[in-house]
Order: C-alpha cells, then structure tokens, then sequence
C-alpha cells in the first residue's frame, strides 16, 4: 500500500513538473516587443498591428514599456533572447553601433517587398545597404488650413510654401495655433525645415561611425541654421509670438470650423474631417534646389540579437511586409508609408502622404544624429532666437 501511494506521489509529481515546464517554456517563447515610453510618443498604432497579428495568426506579441534607453538596453544587451524593439531613429543607429539588433536584409531581399514601401520609409531602417528594421508612419511638420475661412480673411494661399503663409498671417495680426505630435518640438520640426537647404548637406546618414555621439560633427556648419532662423526671426516669420501652443482640442475646432489653421504634424490624419474638401495644407519652404518637405519617422520595428525566437521574430516581421497587415491602419485615415494602404488616404491626408512618397534621403531629419540631450540645447537656442535673443554663438554652446 506504501510502494502505491510512492508511485502515484512520483507519477502526480512528474505531472505538475512536465505542466510546470509546459507553462514555462510557452511564457518564454511568448515574443516581446520592448520600447522606451519616454521616447516613443505613442503605441497605438503598434498594438493594432499586433491585434490584427494575434487575429490572423494567433500568435502572441507581449508589447512591454520601459522607463528608459539604459532600462532598455540591459533587458536587450546580453544576446541571449531575441525580442522585438520599438526604436525612434537616433536609438535606432546607436543600437546599430552597439550591435545590438540583428540584420534582417534577407527578409527584404526580393524587390517587390521593398518597393511596397516608400524610399524615406525604407532608408529610416537601412544602414550602409543593410535592413535593420522596419521603418513606418512617416511623418511631416503641417500647415493644415481652412481655405474658404483664409478666403474670407482675404488671405489667398498660391503655392506651397508655409514661411509665406505664416508672413501673411502674421500681417493680419492671426495668430497660428499649434499641436505637435511627435518626440520633437515645434522648434525642431521648423529648423528640420531650414536646414533642408542649408546644413542637412553635410550629413551623411548612411554611413555609421562606432561613436553615434561623434555624429553631430559631420555637422561642419551649424552655425549657419541658426543664422537662417535669425534671418526669418527678422523677417516676422520664425517668431515665438507667432503661434499658440495648444492641445488635441484644436484638432476638434479645426474640424468644426472655429480656426482656420493649425500647425501640426501629419501623425493626426485620423482625427482630421476625411470628408472634408476645405482642408488643404503646405509643408515646404521652395527653395533654389526645389528640395521635397522633410519628413522623420520615429517608429521603427527591430530584433535584438540572440538565439530564442528569431523564427517567431521573422514570422511577425514577414507578416508586417507581406500581408495587408497596414490597411487596417489606412482605414483609420493614418499615413503608414505602405504604398498600397497609403493609395486609400482621403482628403488631405492623401496629398500629405503624396508629398511623403516623393522624399528622398536628402529629405530625412537633420537631427536624426543628434542625441536627445544635444536636441534639447538645439531647442533652447532655437526658442530664444525665436525669442529675440541672438549672438552668433549658438552652435558653440550646442556644442559645449
């Protein structure tokens, strides 16, 4: 009677271990995507993705907020699991430096896969010819107006070229409100639009130094940005004073016809009136090379290096580049910067997916190879330039 209870103890034993290592091994198989909350706006977008994924393959992804870059590179940087990471476009080439993330140019090998994509979507998540990552939803800084409401204030809009239309509207004493979205400022997006003709020249963005805070040198005349914004700081145009920092609210009264103009980004196309035909929007500043509008992308999907999970990893990522997947995004009136969900776009979100496609590399952010505490000094000079406060030494304490 002993030898039976012993026997039925070691079979209920080997059970609750044989379940026990079941449970185990399917919570670590469980694919993770992990991002850095401070630096990544919003996820939104991510989580449908990964919704419509579970759905049409039923398999899981654990999506997991980190409270920052140094967080996240000590759950990534012993190489044993691979996972997925959400990265913005500066983390993006410094993981790359660290050799953090895994090259997945295979899964993009055939060209048809890349030309699903538009170029600036494509050259955010390649480095030196290599595919470290799927870049989507590019963005732009925005001039979003009403144009029978700018009609009635006599002011005509003729070509598009948002530095002149600010000018008209500073004349008329209308102040522009303003909600930006995205990891950057106001003042950032603005000078990404000045630099397009002055400094952005100097970098080269596909070619990764081993120090990605060495970067901000190949900047050799920095100086010159800020004396631009100066220029149109004189001109009435690049003036604090000009705008009005809002919430999301402003979006609701741009659709409700209580202002007539807003400074965004185009990461709000799915809050905007899809059925309105009032709405247009200008997002260049034409200059003597007649370059495109700068746009920057701050969601990049990558894989870390180590060796669990990488078929999983790829299954998703193939999921992402071959199926329908952004669609369900484009339905919502978002730009993915899939060429065949962007074909779906209504209203102006369609001519500011447009102008998107037609970027090149020589269009990316200038401050994608600046570190966030550089940006934030960038910033200060810019707001105070904007300000009225100027003495040619900008780039100098940029660089302190």
């Amino acid at each position: 009677m002993k030898s039976k209870r012993v026997v039925l103890g070691c079979i209920l034993f080997s059970i609750l271990l044989f379940v026990s290592c079941m449970e185990k091994k399917e919570e670590t198989s469980k694919v993770k995507l992990y991002y850095n909350k401070n630096s990544i706006v919003t996820i939104k977008n991510v989580e449908t993705l990964v919704k419509e994924y579970k759905n049409k393959e039923g398999k899981d992804i654990e999506i997991v907020p980190l409270g920052s870059e140094e967080e996240l590179k000590s759950k990534i940087g012993e190489h044993k699991e691979s996972a997925l990471v959400l990265l913005d476009s500066y983390s993006f080439m410094d993981f790359i430096s660290k050799d953090y993330l895994r090259d997945l140019t295979s899964l993009f090998k055939d060209k048809t896969t890349r030309e699903k994509f538009s170029l600036i979507t494509n050259l955010y998540s390649r480095i030196n010819g290599r595919y470290f990552g799927l870049s989507f939803k590019p963005y732009s800084l925005e001039l979003i107006y009403n144009k029978e409401m700018l009609k009635e204030m006599q002011i005509d809009v003729t070509e598009n070229n948002m530095f002149n239309l600010i000018k008209k509207l500073n004349e008329k004493n209308i102040k522009i409100p303003t909600f930006i979205e995205s990891r950057h400022s106001k003042e950032i997006l603005l000078s990404n639009l000045v630099a397009n003709d002055t400094i952005v020249y100097d970098i080269k963005t596909e070619i990764l130094s081993t120090n990605i805070k060495e970067k901000i040198k190949e900047i050799k005349n920095g100086q010159i940005l800020m004396d631009k914004i100066h220029y149109y700081y004189n001109e009435g145009i690049l003036k604090e004073d000009n705008f009005i920092d809002r919430d999301e609210s402003a979006i609701k009264e741009l659709n409700e016809k209580k202002i007539p103009i807003l400074l965004t980004t185009s990461l709000v196309t799915d809050r905007l009136n899809k059925e309105s035909n009032d709405f247009y929007c200008v997002n260049k500043l034409p200059i003597s090379n007649n370059v495109n509008s700068p746009v920057g992308s701050d969601l990049i999907i990558c894989s870390t290096i180590g060796s669990e999970n990488t078929d999983e990893i790829d299954i998703f990522i193939r999921y992402l580049i071959q199926s329908d997947a952004f669609k369900k995004l484009s339905e919502k009136n978002l730009i993915t910067g899939n060429k065949e969900a962007d074909s779906n776009l209504l209203g102006v979100s369609a001519k500011m997916a447009e102008d998107i496609h037609a970027a090149d590399g020589i269009n990316k952010f200038y401050v994608n190879i600046i570190s966030n505490e550089k940006i934030k000094k960038i910033e200060n000079e810019i707001r105070n330039i904007m300000s009225g406060k100027y003495d040619k030494k900008e780039w100098e304490r940029v660089l302190e």
